[in-house]
């Protein structure tokens, strides 16, 4: 299995993410020290246990991220802006009242036109809107689209992510950088894994925004209704007598049925002439909340059950072999990695590179030893006495030319010498042969790494190319804990 889903509250899993986000980026620990991490993990696990996956990754993420906040502050607010919807539903709910009872609904000369009341309009583009959402149901089944609102709030917390950590910070400055590129990888996987639990707050936000526009012009309309009298009447230009009488029939005749309040006739009240206007609007109210509040109070209650149930249980899915390692940094096992050169020295710069991955991939109880180099032609030494040796890297250079006779007998020798639960796998460092090319032809590094797989292809082996004094990338470093941990993997390692 490559990935794995976890299921956590909202704000956990966008720890876990920026968590996540800020480790890949941050190789060398510049934002979060490689003791930091551990000291984190192993204290999540003495908090929650480890077998209770989504607690201690969620436990590991808050300590890492307060300590990230205490440095760069602006991570919080990166967090509230990416909680997207949040916080909408009572400002767009009170605005919208507001807005209804503002309405003049009877209008200046306290007359009603039972033509041209506001809450025909609105009645009319709800069940528009309530026929496009049902439409749009469906075709969420197959994906549906994503709310225009949702890419507005992503474009603002991406703003405000270019802008981390904030002025205090030089533009030139290596963690600055580092936290603008995590942050970046942030938004991407979280926008994307938030995107279903956005959706439901801003539909859920809309529909309480027109749910109380409606009760907000209802209520507006029976308010002044109290204070003062008011005459219905109606004129058209297109509209002759019967035509009125027969839509305004079709309209209010549900209303009439619920209320008990005939429909009047419209022939009485035809500008200049007039009548009682409290019947007309008793109808037009009951038309509002049959077709308009009735259906958008069920839609607010379903889509705000989905959205809490989703901020409850968002889906987050992890690679497994980022799992794995924070697994195996709170194994209780030591594990024993042995570093075996060929044939070369690797530089300081490169051996400290390899160990600070096999610390952060194995864990501070990790013992990472590094041989000296084997001479060329030389026969492996046995694995080294006084605990279970884990994992065995031959370390080698891109620069020698790989021959059948030497390099694949060497590991033709090192598999003999594995014992149960051990593997080994090839390290193939370019970063000599690169500085011998000054950097010429990609072409000449694709084809000695192409010779280096023939012959560990041949030898029953894959390898990982690698350039040890450069950033590791992380799908190597994912293919070396996935060799380097369970029996067996090194098989499907493949070419590297």
């Amino acid at each position: 299995m490559s990935e794995i889903t976890v299921h956590l509250p909202e704000e956990d899993a966008q720890r876990v993410v920026l968590v996540r986000a800020v480790e890949e980026i941050d190789r060398r620990g510049r934002l979060l020290p490689q003791e930091v991490r551990r000291q984190a993990t192993a204290a999540a696990r003495d908090e929650v246990g480890e077998r209770k996956e989504e607690r201690w990754l969620a436990a590991r993420a808050r300590r890492l991220v307060a300590h990230l906040a205490g440095s760069h502050p602006g991570v919080e607010r990166l967090l509230r802006l990416t909680r997207y919807g949040r916080g909408l539903l009572l400002p767009v709910a009170a605005g919208a009242l507001i807005a209804g009872l503002l309405t003049n609904a009877a209008g200046p000369t306290r007359q009603v036109h039972v033509l041209a009341l506001p809450l025909v309009g609105i009645l009319l583009w709800n069940v528009a809107v309530l026929v496009l959402y049902a439409a749009s149901g469906l075709r969420r089944r197959g994906g549906g689209r994503r709310p225009r609102l949702l890419g507005l709030l992503e474009a603002v917390a991406g703003r405000w992510a270019a802008r981390l950590p904030g002025a205090a910070k030089a533009a030139d400055d290596e963690p600055a950088g580092l936290l603008r590129r995590a942050a970046g990888r942030y938004l991407a996987d979280w926008s994307a894994r938030a995107a279903p639990l956005a959706a439901a707050r801003l539909r859920r936000a809309l529909h309480a925004g027109s749910l109380m526009l409606v009760l907000g012009v209802v209520g507006g309309m029976y308010l002044r209704g109290l204070l003062f009298r008011y005459e219905a009447t109606w004129e058209s230009t297109f509209l002759g007598q019967k035509a009125a009488q027969a839509l305004l029939d079709a309209l209010l005749t549900p209303a009439s049925w619920l209320t008990g309040i005939a429909v009047p006739p419209v022939a009485a009240i035809r500008a200049p002439a007039s009548g009682d206007a409290a019947p007309w609007l008793h109808l037009w109210a009951a038309t509002a909340t049959l077709f308009v509040a009735l259906p958008r109070l069920v839609l607010l209650a379903v889509d705000g059950l989905r959205a809490s149930w989703r901020a409850r249980r968002l889906a987050v899915v992890l690679p497994a072999a980022y799992l794995r390692r924070l697994r195996l940094s709170i194994d209780a096992t030591a594990r024993r990695v042995e570093v075996l050169p060929y044939s070369y020295q690797p530089s300081p710069a490169a051996v400290e590179n390899l160990k600070t991955l096999l610390y952060d991939l194995f864990g501070a109880r990790a013992e990472v030893q590094v041989t000296p180099p084997l001479a060329y032609g030389d026969r492996p030494p046995p694995a080294a006495a006084g605990g279970a040796t884990r994992c065995r890297l031959l370390l080698a250079s891109l620069a020698q030319t790989p021959e059948p006779e030497v390099h694949g007998s060497l590991v033709a020798a090192l598999r003999e010498t594995l014992e149960e639960g051990e593997a080994l796998v090839v390290l193939v460092d370019a970063a000599a042969y690169r500085r011998r090319l000054a950097g010429a032809a990609e072409e000449r590094l694709a084809a000695r790494r192409k010779a280096w797989d023939r012959v560990l292809a041949g030898a029953g082996a894959g390898a990982l190319h690698l350039d040890l004094e450069r950033p590791l990338p992380a799908d190597a470093a994912a293919r070396l804990v996935a060799a380097c941990s369970p029996p067996g993997a090194l098989d499907d390692l493949g070419a590297g």
